[in-house]
């Protein structure tokens, strides 16, 4: 053991015995402080880490409202726009419709005109046939006469 070829005396042996057990109750309480110490350093911890929770969550809530609003805010946006293209788009297809439907009575006027001025050509040929004749027959007439 270790008290080999040591003195053995009795108030020797209460001394050690007296030493080591300071030291052990020193030793147990310094081990006890360290153990409060990482006890209160983990609460500690825990806490933080709960409070910093807490923090993360309140902001990711803050964030899903915004996100939510801005989300609703433009889909507003985008259905309004949609709804002024639709009725853009309704308003440029009936003046289309009513530009054909003017192109096409435009298009029905130009055959019927371009049948008057063929009908017209027509009896401006006949008319100088007869008045070719008219004026030969008015020479005939005057040699006559």
């Amino acid at each position: 053991m270790f008290l080999h070829g040591r003195d053995l005396s009795v108030p020797l042996l209460i001394r050690t015995i007296r030493r080591l057990t300071k030291e052990k109750v020193q030793m147990a309480s310094e081990v006890s402080s360290l153990l409060w110490n990482q006890v209160a350093e983990r609460a500690s911890a825990k806490e933080e880490a709960s409070i910093l929770k807490a923090e993360l969550d309140l902001r990711t809530r803050r964030l899903e409202t915004k996100k939510n609003e801005l989300q609703s805010v433009l889909e507003k946006k985008l259905d309004r726009r949609s709804s002024d293209w639709s009725l853009k788009l309704e308003k440029y297809q009936i003046v289309q419709h009513r530009l054909r439907e003017r192109a096409r009575e435009l298009a029905e006027q130009n055959v019927s005109l371009q049948r008057e001025v063929s009908s017209f050509n027509e009896k401006e040929g006949d008319n100088r046939i007869k008045m070719s004749f008219s004026e030969k027959h008015l020479e005939d007439l005057s040699k006559r006469i």
